[in-house]
Order: structure tokens, then sequence, then C-alpha cells
């Protein structure tokens, strides 16, 4: 009677493993477009027989084992997987930033068009060469002094472009460390909801699905690891410090300590700290390193503002020197006074030794002197009549007209060649980036589909388990039935014939 009864166990049990399955599978069905979902199954084990010791035991006899046993409900998804893709998402993040940065700065240096730096002096040298054919005449020496003031000012315009965008950098950088600091609070919080979840000793599965898209998203903004203990829960660090540790969180923090470069003001730059200690923190990658990377880099290895400034500095430097040594030696039209030497063409400070100190192209413009007096614009390279202006000869403009020609200039060799270089430069960087993010996005939506593949919901097999464990739960049904016949007959229709 005993194994009779054993029967209708062992098909309670299926009959509770079927239905338990076809939950799973409608639970799926109704998440197959919930983003972040991964698909779950059930894990089911035979239950070993039952089987009693004694020196009656008769060792032929068949033993047959207790049926079905739900172990748990889990998660179908690749940990290597997950980390490969949140390794690539860290860099396609990274490359992202910086391909939308750079091909801002390439339209902002598109020296095709007319307002470019190489148009302005184009025009400069233009009207150069206008004031050579007759230096007295005030037309062409005023339509020079306003080409000049173009050309300065397209200077002046691109570097005022170049420190919007590293404040914009400089912003992004205190947007992204909030995100940062708020993902890691959601991260212990689901640490600490997984735990407590578990304790019952099931799977907080959709839980988990939460906490590892988190672990995406953070993975975009920088670049992280993670660990779990024995308990799953998660330890996460950022650039070899912990930032999350099972429910605890060590925030990030912004300090002003950075001194900018580009506009000499100083502990006007965010620097990214470790709120407990001060301590700076180590960013390796993600969007958060290309902000950091495009609002400090500073050389030609890691292209910046602070580099692409530097680059119009030398230019206009080198411009304001050069153009100022020549036309300091030649002799003003004495309109409206003497003719005089050592007039600068463009404004130019000096030391208390007299010699003229750097340019930078954010104060790179024409000199007061020749912005009130035309006449100031020194020709001749011999002092002029005053008597009889016209006796002046042409040859410091030439000179002038010259140096846009020389090639063996201090530093940059020649104006053009020097801009042509740095143009080129972020050409060819704006290039290189677009290459890695197209390669990345590439690896990293080849990873993704492999995890979709894996993880991802597909209906024709969630239907066909339904079908699967419908007929299941059927023959477990039907297992009943037949247990409940012959039980019918064993108890109500067997008995003993009285004589």
């Amino acid at each position: 009677m005993s194994t009779t009864f054993f029967g209708l166990e062992s098909a309670r049990k299926a009959l509770a493993a079927s239905q338990k399955a076809i939950d799973v599978s409608g639970h799926n069905i109704a998440n197959a477009d919930t983003v972040g979902y991964t698909r779950q199954r059930l894990t089911l084990a035979a239950i070993e027989p039952k089987i009693s010791s004694g020196r009656y035991l008769n060792s032929e006899r068949g033993v047959v084992g207790a049926g079905v046993e739900i172990i748990t409900v889990e998660q179908v998804r690749s940990e290597f997987l997950d980390q490969q893709y949140r390794n690539e998402t860290s860099l396609k993040g990274e490359w992202s930033t910086r391909a939308d940065a750079l091909s801002y700065i390439e339209t902002l240096f598109d020296e095709q068009d007319d307002t470019g730096i190489t148009a302005a002096i184009s025009d400069f040298t233009d009207s150069l060469q206008e004031m050579s054919k007759d230096p007295v005449n005030k037309e062409y020496r005023t339509n020079l002094l306003q080409n000049g003031l173009k050309m300065t000012e397209t200077f002046q315009h691109y570097v005022s472009q170049l420190t919007d965008k590293q404040t914009e950098q400089n912003s992004q950088v205190e947007v992204l460390v909030g995100q940062i600091n708020d993902l890691a609070a959601s991260v212990s919080d689901l640490n600490q909801q997984i735990a407590r979840y578990e304790l019952s000793g099931q799977k907080a599965n959709d839980l988990r699905d939460q906490r590892n898209q988190m672990l995406d998203q953070l993975s975009g903004l920088a670049e992280i690891s993670y660990t779990y203990n024995s308990q799953d829960q998660l330890t996460v660090n950022l650039g070899g410090q912990i930032l999350v540790e099972n429910d605890t969180v060590h925030k990030l923090a912004l300090a002003k300590t950075i001194d900018n470069p580009v506009t000499g003001q100083a502990d006007s730059l965010y620097e990214v700290q470790w709120e407990e200690t001060g301590n700076a923190a180590t960013i390796t990658g993600g969007n958060l390193k290309a902000y950091l990377d495009l609002r400090d880099g500073n050389s030609a290895e890691t292209i910046g503002i602070p580099w692409l400034v530097g680059q119009l500095d030398t230019l206009a430097n080198s411009m304001a020197t050069e153009f100022n040594k020549i036309h300091q030696q030649g002799w003003t039209l004495p309109v409206n006074g003497a003719s005089t030497t050592g007039v600068l063409f463009f404004k130019q400070s000096a030391d208390i030794d007299g010699n003229l100190l750097a340019v930078r192209a954010a104060d790179f413009t024409v000199d007061d002197a020749i912005k009130n007096d035309v006449y100031q614009i020194a020709a001749s390279s011999a002092q002029v009549d005053a008597a009889n202006i016209n006796n002046g000869n042409k040859e410091n403009i030439q000179s002038l007209i010259d140096l846009f020609n020389q090639t063996d200039l201090d530093t940059i060799g020649s104006f053009n060649s020097y801009l042509k270089s740095f143009v080129g430069s972020i050409a060819v960087e704006t290039s290189h980036t677009n290459k890695m993010l197209s390669s990345e996005t590439v690896l990293t939506d080849s990873i993704d589909q492999q995890r979709q593949a894996l993880s991802g919901v597909s209906l024709d097999e969630e239907m066909t388990n339904l079908i699967k464990w419908q007929h299941s739960y059927s023959a477990a049904a039907r297992i009943i039935t037949t247990v409940d016949e012959y039980l019918d007959v064993l108890i109500n229709k067997t008995g003993v014939v009285g004589r």
C-alpha cells in the first residue's frame, strides 16, 4: 500500500514541477521585450530512491526513484561574455565621446571655409601686396589694418570656441561623477535587496537583472572591475580603488584644484577625488576619461583643448614676433607727425629689459598705435622726408611680404606649413578616433549579440517549452488518475468471499 501512495506523491511532484516550468516560461514571454531581462529556466533533479536496509531485503527487487525535485530558477547568462561586453563598452564610451568632440573641432577648423585662418592670412598678405603698390595710399593702409584685425580676431574666435568647449568638458565631468555615484548607490542598494531576498533560498533573478544593467551603464562611464563573494555580493572597483563593497559606497567627489592651462586661471578645473580621503581618483576608461583627456590633453599623443590652443599660441606668437621684428625696423609716414621707427604692428608686451614677451592667441591683435593712425604702418626701410612724403621706399613692406614665404622661421618653419600641419593633425586624430569607434562598435555589438543569443528570450523556444510542459503536466495528471483507478479497485472492489 505504501508503494502505491508513493506513486501518487511522485506524480504530485511532477505536477508541481510542470506547473512551475509553465510559470517560468510565462514570465519569460511576458518580459521578451524588457530591456536587460535575462531568460530564466527551471533546474530540476531526480530524487534518489529511498532504500531500506535489512537482512530480509530482496536485493534483486527493482528500486524506483522518488520523482522530481525543483532545485532553483536560474538565469541563463555568461559571466565571461558580460565581462567582455563591459570592457568593450568602456572603450566604446571613451572613443564615442572623443569622436563627438573632435568632429566639432574638425568642423571648427575647416580651412576650406572662407572664414578660416588660412583665408584670413591670405587676405592679410593680399593687403600687404596692395599696399606695396602705393604705400602712401590711405585706403590701402586702412585695408591692411582691417584685414590685420580680421586675422587676429579669427585667432581669438578659435580660442574662444575652444575655451567654451573646454568649459563644457569640465561641466560634463561634474555630471558624470554624479551619475557614477548614483549608479554605485543603486548597486549597493540592490546588493542589500538581493541578500535579503535570497535568505529564503530562492534566486533574486529580476533584482540581479537590475544590478547587471547598472554594471553595464557604469562600464560605459568609466572602466571598472568587479568580483562576487561567496554570497554573490558584488564589489566594484574603479581605478584600483573600491567604489562599491557589498552594502557600502565609497563615493567620488570633485574639487577645483587644477589650474587651467588655456585661460591661466588657477584652481578652476575639477579634479576627481575620493570623497573619504581626498586622494585623486584614477580614471582609465569610459566617457569620463575622454572628457578629462579632451579638457586637459596637452600633447600630440593626447590631443585636447590645451594642445590645440597651444598650437594657436605658437602660430600667433611667431606671427606677431617675426612681423614686429621687421616692422620695427621700418619708418612710418609723417602725415600726422614725424617719421619714426620702432613701431609695433601687433600688440606685444615687453619685460623690464625691453624684451618682447610671447603673445597668446587669445590676446593677438593689432597694436593701438596702428588702430589709431594707419600712417604708423612702417612701409619704408629709410626715414621718410616730412617735406616730401612720397620719397619713402617700399623695401620694408616688401620684407614683410617676404616673411610669409620664409621656410626657416624659428619653431614653426613657415606660417603656412605650420598651419597645414596643425590642421592635418586634427584631421588625422579625428580619422583615427572614428576608426577606433567603428571597430569598438562592431566588437561591442557582436558580443552583445552573443549575450542576447544566450540570455535573450526566444518566443519560439518558449512556445515549444510551453507545449512540452503542458504535455508533461497532462501526463502527471494521468498518472494520478491511473493510480486513483487502481486504488478504487483495491479498496472498494477487492474483498474475501465468505463460505
